[in-house]
């Protein structure tokens, strides 16, 4: 088993990790487009992330049609705090997993492919807004070669900066389109 901390340990352990760091916090708006180049027919799939040890967040499921999936543009909002050595001088990596996961039923899954993305590179504490259309290769899984695209938006977080290194808003609030858990009467 694990070892059990206090919420004064685990800050106080965070706090010593990142001693004499510079800490920015951002806000990361990632929304999920398509995913492409898939053999999946007629699969029910979603898009999840996780971040380390803190909880993640998911798509809504969608069916893939044609060698693809859409998803209309559902949205991840993260928040993150970000360090580095002085002004300046670039952020440490902060990584992050998104998998596409098959639906199988009664909220199982089966991961189909994920892709591992670095929050630091799309950090510009100079810029008010940095708004990219990324596209994301699946390096893994049976969707290896797929093409998940996202558009990436990162800005520097005004809100409290708690020392909670991320957090994801609960799906209603982060998808107008209902992005949250989905409905098991579909297998």
């Amino acid at each position: 088993g694990g070892i059990l901390r206090s919420p004064a340990m685990r800050t106080w352990m965070r706090q010593k990790t990142h001693q004499g760091m510079q800490p920015v916090s951002f806000r990361y708006d990632i929304k999920i487009l398509s995913l492409t180049k898939v053999s999946c027919t007629n699969m029910a799939v979603f898009v999840a992330w996780k971040r380390g040890k803190h909880k993640g967040g998911r798509t809504k499921i969608e069916f893939e049609e044609h060698g693809g999936v859409l998803w209309e543009g559902q949205k991840f909002v993260i928040r993150a705090t970000l360090f580095r050595e002085a002004e300046g001088e670039p952020f440490k990596s902060k990584p992050m997993d998104i998998t596409i996961e098959r639906h199988i039923r009664n909220g199982k899954s089966q991961t189909m492919g994920s892709v591992m993305v670095d929050l630091a590179e799309y950090a510009d504490e100079e810029k008010h807004l940095v708004n990219k259309k990324v596209k994301l290769w699946i390096p893994h899984g049976e969707f290896a070669a797929g093409l998940l695209r996202v558009t990436m938006s990162c800005r520097v977080s005004s809100g409290d900066s708690s020392g909670d290194d991320s957090d994801c808003l609960p799906p209603e609030a982060s998808n107008e389109k209902g992005g949250g858990e989905d409905e098991d009467d579909e297998e």
